[in-house]
């Protein structure tokens, strides 16, 4: 049996030192996967929205509302929409938007939630959604 040289730790303290240096490179890699396949989507969705008619409506990108950051916003219709990625759904990461949906469901705002993989791969559901939503910001209004 071949002996490993564990640098004077405890076996079992190199091992779990390895396995924490194996889990942080492939959580590394998860997290700069997940930002750009997020800056893809956004970029798709901005190329989609600028050359789909939504019945008139410009979303603008990148939005500050208080201290929350949008991808997308349309001040008349009060719709916000927000590129989720793959990190947001990873359990472990604890959930930091309650304090965001207090404040902007109190200003109004409805939010639609997409995935980056949605949006990469089935945009024009995206689009059919937002057509919808935005059909029913009009038909609120004019009620």
């Amino acid at each position: 049996m071949d002996k490993i040289h564990t640098f004077g730790l405890n076996p079992y303290k190199f091992v779990l030192m390895k396995l924490s240096n194996t889990i942080n490179t492939a959580t590394e890699s998860v997290i700069q996967h997940s930002l750009t396949n997020s800056q893809c989507a956004t970029q798709k969705l901005e190329k989609v929205f600028a050359s789909t008619n939504l019945s008139g409506y410009v979303f603008s990108s990148k939005i500050r509302i208080g201290y929350y950051n949008f991808d997308f916003y349309n001040e008349e219709l009060q719709l916000a929409i927000e590129i989720d990625s793959y990190i947001n759904d990873t359990t472990g990461i604890p959930n930091k938007d309650q304090p965001k949906k207090l404040f902007i469901s109190s200003l109004q705002i409805h939010v639609l939630r997409f995935t980056d993989y949605q949006i990469l791969t089935d945009y024009d559901e995206i689009v059919r959604i937002v057509r919808q939503h935005i059909n029913e910001r009009q038909f609120l209004k004019a009620n």
